[in-house]
């Protein structure tokens, strides 16, 4: 998993059992979060308020770190090491299976995540607690955007297919077929 904030010039990485932010310019590792077992799949990082929600592989949950208020910033970092430092973390568990996508509204602190346990859940990220639990017929979600502002998410599945799904009911809007492999990359644009 990658995401960047190019403003800033800062990366975020993960793929092994850890999150590391980097300093894009000089190049230098800021930041790495405590080891997650299981390896991490996708993530999202809220880089104003110094979070970071990891969902992982064998472990089938998500974990949420609450890092201190400058762990991202250059001057937090000493020389070429990374910050060090005790990190409050919390597991979210919902899925029965890998996690490997998500999507995050950190001003209203909602997290949407897909499941290859055929599942997509609404989160709290203040209660840790799912607001909605959906199953999804068309089988494992592979990959997945959302429009927060509509409460719409659209999931690559296993079979080619784009499904559109209201977050809230969790029915089926639309389906596209167009691929013929899993769809394991969305991104949607929404003019506002």
């Amino acid at each position: 998993a990658l995401q960047g904030n190019f403003k800033e010039g800062y990366l975020a990485s993960a793929g092994d059992e850890a999150v590391k932010i980097w300093d894009a310019n000089e190049w230098t590792c800021l930041f790495t979060t405590p080891g997650h077992a299981g390896g991490l799949m996708c993530m999202s990082v809220d880089w104003s308020g110094s979070k970071i929600l990891g969902g992982c592989g064998s472990t089938s949950n998500l974990q949420l770190w609450n890092c201190a208020a400058d762990s991202f910033s250059r001057r937090a970092n000493d020389g070429d090491k990374p910050k060090a430092e005790k990190v409050a973390a919390v597991k979210f568990h919902g899925h029965q299976d890998v996690v490997p996508d998500l999507a995050v509204d950190w001003g209203r602190s909602i997290a949407v995540t897909g499941g290859w346990d055929a599942s997509l859940i609404v989160w709290n990220l203040k209660t840790g607690m799912p607001t909605h639990t959906h199953e999804c017929k068309f089988g494992r979600v592979r990959s997945l955007a959302v429009d927060f502002a509509n409460s719409v998410v659209w999931c690559g599945s296993s079979n080619g297919y784009l499904h559109q799904m209201d977050l809230r009911s969790g029915l089926i809007q639309k389906t596209l077929e167009g691929h013929g492999g899993a769809v394991t990359a969305v991104i949607a644009y929404v003019d506002s």
